[in-house]
This record gives structure tokens, sequence and C-alpha cells, in this order.
């Protein structure tokens, strides 16, 4: 027996011993028959001990690291890919992968083995040579490596990436514990404080060919199992089970027996791989989306979502299901390998390529963040359309509603039906188009112009009515895109876009951040300015202040800065009386002391600032002024879009807003509103 005639795999939980017939065009045990019979097989075996032991973790729980601890061949993973494989004990953990990216996964690996039997056939006669004739089996099995193996997959769950990070690490650092842990009299898992509160959530998935009475689920109980299993193969390796085999052509015994023609190259398992991680990236992808919708109760992603889920899982059912019939075909070489080549081809047209799938759940992701994003700012309860909003609207103690409700979460996707269209053309054996992945019957809401503008003035408009009862929903309106507040009076609509009336008129309003909560800071104001006790108005006064001494104190210029620099995307507005002041932003890092242009506000590089005066408005920045006309009102709107890199003044008033100056640029820091209060006057 020539052993580059011999072919290894991994059992896989499969009943693979010696003598078993296999076909390895499909990959499957040939049961209830056999070649010899079980005292010839017994006398032609021959075994050799072969005590080993390993331990090892992988922080990855991609597919080809699963693969790779198990060592499955290129050929057979193919093969399990299609289906075509069913596996059993340690080898379960092939199905055993994360629903969503929030999982944090470290795995341990045990191994351990007994012995090597070998099958000496060529000196046993063949007792049943129909076998030959009936073309099933293509190998038999001469040699098998018994022992065990188990997989224990350690999981805590993430908030976002970088505690994500933090996890993995504790969950690696636990596991490279576990070999040296000792275990009390009473049988504890014997842990300091610290790493007790480490392991506190973790959860411990077993996959094993060991019979355990229990499999663990916490990682004490694991540290219990892991200190037991070289004891579980027995005491002579009886309860071992087979690990590795090695097969042997049966066209080499007789040339009628049916043969392995071609092997599907490793280049091309490698591509069907990547196809199934592409598809698995995207079903846990899909799953935390789906989480976070239910969250926001927003029904119209929702149901997407679930469309997408559904149709990507029939596909890739369909998908599967014809490379697992390409697959025996192209080992008996009836079949070419080019034909299952351009069947992985054919997802690149049908919507469910990586590309493809990135581009859509990221803009579903960014839907779901736009939408989070307002509902986190305004804090207002939010009541689904149908039964949970009508009752409420009907509730007979409440007279008067004011919603902010997202008005075009309803829009058609060119996508959904691209996808929906390319299972059944995948069913039917229809060659799917190629299509543009950006087709679609129009751009999403969020992406639209002026969109931006209509969200703000809708949030900034429902500040106005704090005293009413307000909420968030979800109600489709073609004739206001993007959002509306819809005011109603004993649950009926009574306007469906106040907030397109213009701003409402606020009843307390001195210094007001309604984005952001922002308040004057007493360390830097300068001591012939007074703030109020609730930090939102300031004044210029005759008197010296005793303040205490503090190196981020204004000590020439009547200037005061607020405690909070911002950095994201909101506004805030100021009314004065008298004339004569400028109001802008700053770096931190701008000079607080002496009368040089670098603690003047607007006056260096590290500020920006507009100077209202009775007459005039000057727009200043690094010492570079811009004449402007007066402002017509006393109430005074600064937006700040810190990522874009735009400041702009509005003058404000009951209906409408005017833009006084905008500056555009790039900011490098947060930037904190400040004020320079240049006459006696008040904000």
């Amino acid at each position: 027996m020539n052993s580059s005639d011999l072919v290894a795999i991994k059992a896989l939980g499969r009943p693979l011993h010696l003598g078993t017939l296999y076909n390895a065009r499909n990959d499957s045990v040939i049961a209830g028959k056999s070649l010899w019979g079980v005292e010839d097989i017994e006398k032609g075996t021959t075994s050799e001990a072969q005590p080993y032991s390993n331990f090892d973790i992988t922080t990855s729980d991609s597919v080809s690291e699963k693969h790779k601890l198990l060592d499955v061949s290129a050929s057979l993973q193919a093969s399990f890919f299609a289906g075509l494989v069913e596996v059993g004990g340690s080898a379960q953990y092939l199905h055993d992968k994360a629903s969503s990216k929030h999982q944090c996964r470290v795995t341990m690996k045990y191994q351990g083995t007994t012995e090597f039997k070998e099958l000496k056939i060529l000196g046993l006669n063949v007792k049943y040579p129909e076998v030959f004739n009936q073309m099933e089996a293509t190998h038999v099995v001469v040699g098998v490596l018994y022992g065990a193996e188990a997989f224990m997959v350690f999981e805590d769950t993430a908030a976002d990436e970088s505690e994500r990070q933090e996890i993995h690490g504790n969950l690696s650092m636990m596991i490279k514990k576990i070999p040296g842990i000792e275990i009390s009299g009473e049988g504890k898992v014997e842990m300091n404080d610290e790493d007790k509160d480490m392991v506190t959530n973790m959860s411990c998935t077993f996959h094993g060919d060991f019979l355990l009475e229990q499999n663990p689920t916490s990682y004490e109980e694991a540290v219990l199992v892991y200190k037991e299993l070289p004891t579980l193969l027995g005491k002579d390796g009886e309860k071992a089970v087979p690990v590795k085999v090695w097969l042997y052509p049966l066209n080499k015994l007789n040339d009628v027996a049916a043969q392995i023609n071609n092997m599907v190259s490793e280049s091309l398992v490698s591509q069907l791989k990547k196809v199934m991680e592409d598809f698995h990236e995207a079903e846990m992808r899909t799953t935390d989306l789906l989480v976070k919708s239910k969250i926001l109760k927003t029904d119209d992603i929702r149901d997407k979502l679930e469309l997408f889920q559904t149709k990507l899982r029939d596909f890739t059912a369909v998908f599967l299901q014809t490379v697992a019939e390409m697959l025996p075909a192209i080992r008996q070489g009836t079949l070419e390998e080019k034909v299952l080549r351009d069947h992985l081809d054919k997802r690149k047209g049908s919507g469910f390529s990586r590309n493809e799938m990135d581009s859509w759940l990221d803009e579903k992701e960014t839907e779901i963040g736009v939408l989070s994003t307002y509902t986190k700012t305004m804090k207002y309860d939010i009541k689904r359309p149908g039964p949970e909003l009508d009752v409420l609207l009907l509730d007979p103690e409440v007279d008067k509603i004011f919603m902010f409700s997202f008005t075009s979460l309803k829009y058609e996707e060119e996508y959904l039906n691209t996808i929906s269209q390319s299972t059944e053309n995948l069913k039917n054996n229809i060659t799917i188009p190629a299509h543009a992945q950006n087709t679609r019957a129009e751009i999403p809401w969020y992406k639209a112009a002026g969109v931006k503008e209509v969200l703000l003035m809708a949030l900034n408009h429902m500040r106005g009515y704090e005293d009413d009862v307000q909420l968030i929903s979800y109600i489709s309106d073609p004739n206001h895109p993007g959002a509306s507040v819809r005011s109603y009076q004993d649950g009926i609509c009574k306007d469906p876009n106040v907030s397109g009336h213009g701003i409402p008129v606020l009843k307390h309003f001195l210094l007001l951040l309604l984005a952001v909560n922002i308040l004057l800071d007493p360390n830097t104001v300068n001591t012939e300015l007074v703030i109020s006790k609730g930090g939102r108005k300031v004044e210029r006064v005759k008197e010296w202040q005793s303040y205490p001494d503090n190196p981020e104190r204004f000590d020439y210029f009547t200037q005061v800065l607020c405690k909070e620099g911002l950095t994201g995307n909101c506004w805030w507005e100021s009314e004065y009386t008298g004339g004569g002041h400028i109001m802008g932003v700053a770096y931190k890092s701008m000079s607080r002391k002496g009368y040089e242009r670098e603690s003047c506000l607007g006056k260096n590089e590290k500020s920006w600032g507009l100077e209202v005066n009775d007459d005039a408005c000057i727009a200043w920045h690094d010492n570079v002024r811009k004449n402007l006309p007066a402002s017509e009102s006393r109430r005074i709107r600064v937006y700040l879009d810190h990522m874009a890199g735009t400041l702009s003044f509005h003058s404000v008033f009951s209906t409408e807003e005017k833009l006084l100056y905008k500056f555009h640029g790039i900011f490098k820091e947060p930037l904190y509103p400040g004020f320079w209060l240049i006459k006696k006057n008040c904000l």
C-alpha cells in the first residue's frame, strides 16, 4: 500500500472505523456494507499508542479559523458548506456562529489522542467483491487516530467597539489562566475577587467528543470540566472516538470501482468560504439593526430589514443546494469546475455581493442612526402608529399633543425588488442580469437636499411646547418630507406641520442652547462682569468683582466663555439689551491674559465672533473684519456644524430668521461659546 495514495480527513464526529466504506464524491459514510468480514478486519488490524494532549485558544470567530482549528481539508470544507456532511461531537463547533457584532467570543480547544489503528488490507482477501460494482464507495478507511476534542466558546457582550476590544482582552487573559487555576478540596474554583468580577458576565458553550453529565455554561463550570477532560477518555482510552482517518482508494484494489477523477481547487473553495463569511456578516449586521429598529419602534425600517433577512436566507439555501448538486459531479468528472465558478459569480449581479449588501446595510445603519440621534436629543416617548398612538390621542385626560413625526420612512427601494427577483431567478436557473446597486425609485429621505434644516427646525420647534404633551412617532406625510411637528387637539390633527410656520416664541429667554445645555463658566468671567445664579445671564457692572485668581479667567477684556466645548451640530440663542458686544466661539487654548489680540474674541486665529452694535454688525476672525448691516432683532441665533466647519449667525423674529453672516473653516478643537461685553449691557 503506497502512502501517497492515502487521503487524510477529519472524522468530524462521524462513525469512521477501520474497514468503513466512504464516498469521497459527496463525503458520505456508506453504512451496512464492507469488503471484509468483522473477523478479517480484526486480524488485519495493528495498533500503536499515541498519547498526546494540546491546549489552544483563538480570539477569531471566523469561518476560516473554525476550519483551521478542526484541521478540515479544503475539499471537506466545500462539502460542509453545501450541507453534504452531517457533523457530530466536537465538530458541532462549526455550526456555532455569533448572531451579533456585539458578541465577543474567544474559543478554547482541548485535544487528546490515545492510539492509532491501521488495517493491513493487502494481505486480506475481499469477501464481498460486489461492492466494487455497486459504484457507491470510492474509498475505504485503513487508518484511524483515536482520541477526543473539545471546544469551549466563551462569550460576553460589548456595547461598542472600544468595549469590545477590552472584553476580548479580558476573555483571552482569563482563558489562558484556566490550566493553572487550582481547585479547592471542596471542588470549587479558586479565584481572587478581581478575576471573579471579570468572569461574572461570561457564558460558555461546550462542543466535545466527551460524554459529560452536564455541559458547562459559566466560566467556573468550564474550569472544572477542563480539569476533568484527560480522565474522561477512560483509563485505557476505551472512550476515545475517531478524530482523524486515512482513506485508501478502491480503484487501487479493483479497476471497476468508483473513483475521484477531479478535485475542486483550493482557490475555488476559498472563494466559496468567502461567500459564506459575507453572508454571515450580513446576517449579523441585520440582526443588530433589527434590535435597534425595534427599540425605536420604526416598523417601516424593521419590515425592510426582515425582508432582506428572509431573502438572504432563501438565496443562501438555493445557492448552496446548487453547490451540493455540483460538487459530486465535478469530483466524478461529469461536470467541469468552471460551472461551479460561474455559479459563485452569479451573486455579483444578484444584490447579494459583499459590496451591495454592505452598501444597503450602511444606508439602514445611517437611517437608524439619524432617528436615534434625534430621539435621544428630544427624550420624548416614542409611540408606534396604530393602537399605541391612538390610545394616547383619545385619552380623555389629554387635551393637547405636539408630535415630532418622521414623515418619510415609507419609500420604494429598488434594491429590495432586485434581491426578491434574484432568488426566483436562481431557483429557475435564470441568468441574473447585471444591475446598478444604487438604482432606486428615489434617494433616501435623509440624503435629500435641505432635510437637515427641516429636522433641526422641527426639533427646535418642539421646545416651544414644553407645557403640553410631547411625543415622537412616524406618520408618513409626502407633503412635508423629512419631519414635521403635528399638533393634535382632542385626538384630532389640527395642523400636520406646525414647524413650517416658524420658531415659536419661548417663554424664558436669556441665553439658551436647545440641542445641548450649556452654562456660563464663572472660572473664565472677567471681574467687571456678573453671572446670574443660574449661569444663563451675564451683565457688565461698574464695580469690580472680587473673584479668585484663575488661569482661565480673562484678566483684561470683559469676556466670558461657557463651560462646555461643542463638537457636533447644535445651536443656541442670546438676547441682549444695549449695544456694543461680541458673541462667538473660541478654542479653550485661546489666551486669557493681557490686552493683546490673542485674548480678544474674534481677533485671533483661535476664535470667531460677531460684533453687534446698534447701527452695524462686524464679523471677526483672526483680526480680519467684515462689515455687515445692523441686526433688526435683539435675538441672535448661532448655528454650529463642527464637522462641516460652518458657524452662522442669524437675527430671529417671531415667525422667521435672517442670516447675518456665515463662517467657513476647519475647526480643530471643541468650540466654547463666548461673549465680550464691550459696553455696559446685558445678555
